[in-house]
């Protein structure tokens, strides 16, 4: 009931706001409605209220937004303070003919109390990255916003943190997506594609980043936290959005001190270089990976055909491609293997582009034993017993990696 007490106030606070207010006190009376507000839960410290749903589901979200605040004041040293009247609301909702699940977020002041709220219409359907976003975004805001003078907090709906902060911040909570992006960004740098940090600077709302670019952002604020303020480069970027400054390409130079872009896209190149070659001897290996690789070393004859390079045997295993290289479609077959499995361990860690670089070398050998087929009948320059070497060194390079897996691994 306090609640809904809440929602009338603020409708009536806000009347230039109209619409927004009338959309969310909408949400609510279909909340209530539904007998939601009887499994409204609200997390140990407090600070998070959830309801929408019933009790188990609101447990585990609220749980979820606790787990993101402690994550979000270990990286960002703050912790977000929370008046008891006012927690940080989350509302669930379910909405039929609706595919996906939409996230919505609003900041407002209110008699000097900051009101956060976020509401997740089919929040089974809402992607973790999304949800996290949602909830990111109102952490900057409300850590931005307390640096704002009074004068500056009316009771309009605000956003502060554009979009590319608000990913970007996200990205660095947790080992598991910060690990994903750093293996993105070593796998772009190898690749040749464009890795210029000033163009997601134009993203405003975390809404518009595109998936591809989500990289970018995380990149680019890993890079300011450590180059900016002996490590508090995220807390400048707040500090300068609670002053009313744009974060433009301006707005890094002064902060990281280069003299012009061409600078500072060539130190952000030179750290994300050594980001890559770090991933590369750090970079986790899963038993998926593992049988994925296990699957591609097997030479498949329609995948073959549709190469254009017919005849090849429905399957193959690599060591049997010996037996065949005198076939006239051998040395192609090779060729393309090798490339491929080379492929295979850009951005790995160290012991799984031990294997391709052992399989992709067999590979090379047998295409060299296949140039010359006219000679593979008189013992060849290559013979099989050192290809049948290569492909040992490879096999064993392989059971290496798998006992490795096998072993229980450090916490």
């Amino acid at each position: 009931m306090a609640l809904s007490l809440f929602y009338w106030k603020a409708v009536a606070a806000r009347r230039k706001h109209a619409r927004r207010a009338a959309q969310w006190a909408g949400v609510l009376a279909l909340l209530i409605a539904t007998g939601a507000s009887a499994s409204s839960v609200l997390s140990q410290s407090l600070r998070v209220s959830v309801r929408g749903m019933d009790s188990s589901v609101n447990l585990d979200w609220a749980m979820w937004a606790e787990h993101v605040l402690t994550r979000y004041a270990t990286w960002t040293g703050y912790t977000p303070a929370f008046r008891r009247e006012a927690p940080l609301r989350l509302f669930l909702t379910s909405q039929a003919g609706e595919p996906e699940g939409v996230v919505y977020t609003e900041s407002v002041w209110e008699r000097g109390t900051l009101h956060q709220q976020m509401l997740m219409i089919n929040p089974q359907h809402i992607a973790d990255e999304t949800a996290l976003y949602g909830l990111v975004q109102l952490l900057l805001d409300r850590q931005a916003s307390a640096r704002m003078p009074e004068s500056a907090r009316t009771d309009d709906v605000f956003r502060i943190a554009p979009g590319w902060l608000t990913v970007g911040v996200a990205g660095q909570l947790f080992s598991a997506l910060r690990g994903v992006q750093q293996r993105a960004a070593a796998h772009a740098l190898r690749e040749g594609l464009p890795t210029d940090p000033v163009r997601v600077l134009a993203y405003a709302r975390w809404e518009d980043v595109p998936v591809q670019d989500e990289v970018w952002c995380t990149m680019l604020v890993a890079w300011l936290q450590g180059r900016v303020n002996n490590g508090q480069g995220a807390l400048d970027l707040l500090h300068a959005l609670a002053e009313g400054r744009t974060l433009n390409e301006q707005t890094l130079l002064e902060m990281t001190g280069y003299p012009d872009a061409r600078a500072l896209r060539m130190a952000f190149f030179v750290w994300l270089t050594h980001q890559a070659q770090i991933v590369d001897r750090l970079g986790s290996v899963s038993r998926a990976d593992v049988e994925r690789l296990k699957q591609r070393l097997i030479i498949r004859g329609d995948r073959f055909d549709a190469l254009g390079i017919p005849g090849v045997p429905s399957t193959l295993a690599p060591h049997e491609l010996i037996e065949q290289r005198a076939e006239p479609w051998a040395e192609a077959v090779a060729m393309h293997m090798a490339f491929d499995i080379h492929a295979q361990g850009l951005g790995k860690a160290q012991a799984f582009r031990e294997v391709t670089d052992a399989y992709g070398t067999f590979f090379a050998w047998v295409q060299r034993a296949a140039m010359d087929r006219r000679l593979i009948k008189l013992g060849g320059y290559v013979s099989e017993k050192k290809l049948m070497r290569y492909y040992r060194e490879a096999r064993a390079a392989m059971l290496r990696l798998e006992n490795s897996l096998d072993r229980p691994s450090n916490p």
